[in-house]
């Protein structure tokens, strides 16, 4: 706000204010009230544009898609994934494995290139939400199986590890270490 008033400009550009949104996840009603503080007015209409282009590309995109909850679900559809990162110091955190999903069911193992998600009792992980990306990161089993966590959704108090198998073998009820990565 500081550079645009300096610059003499009466307007804050919506591409700006979609990245502010996208990125770090400030509303764009915020962005407006402290533009308007600073006698600037914010391009809402390029911000809608920009959104939609963001919906379209999530629609188009990502190879990983929230998977439905299977009726076989060996976790009760009421049950909670408990968030622990906000006592991640930036090291893993033992978890262990509720379930297992490959398309639309559930599964007992994972085996290299296997894709799918992971539901643990606890998890480091945020879920997206609020226009905020889900975390991604690695879970690491005991005896070396290494699945790759692309995103990370929710499905009711469920968090879902989106990803791939990339090494090893890992059975359903395991312990794992679950990593963010936190670059």
């Amino acid at each position: 706000l500081a550079e645009h008033k300096a610059a003499n400009k009466t307007t804050f550009g919506g591409e700006e204010t979609f990245k502010l949104y996208d990125t770090y996840g400030l509303p764009a009603e915020m962005t407006v009230e402290l533009a308007e503080k600073e006698n600037l007015s914010v391009d809402l209409a390029r911000f809608e544009v920009a959104m939609e282009e963001q919906r379209q590309r999530a629609r188009e995109g990502g190879g990983f898609t929230v998977p439905t909850l299977p009726p076989d679900l060996p976790v009760a559809p009421d049950s909670e994934t408990e968030f622990t990162g906000y006592e991640a110091d930036g090291s893993s955190r033992p978890a262990n494995v509720l379930a297992l999903i490959a398309g639309e069911s559930s599964v007992e193992r994972f085996a290299a290139g296997d894709q799918g998600a992971i539901i643990l009792n606890q998890s480091p992980f945020y879920a997206a939400g609020g226009g905020q990306q889900g975390d991604s990161g690695r879970l690491v089993s005991a005896s070396g199986a290494v699945f790759e966590v692309h995103d990370t959704q929710k499905s009711g108090g469920l968090f879902l590890h989106l990803g791939e198998l990339k090494s090893g073998e890992l059975n359903a009820s395991e312990t794992v270490e679950a990593g963010i990565d936190y670059d």
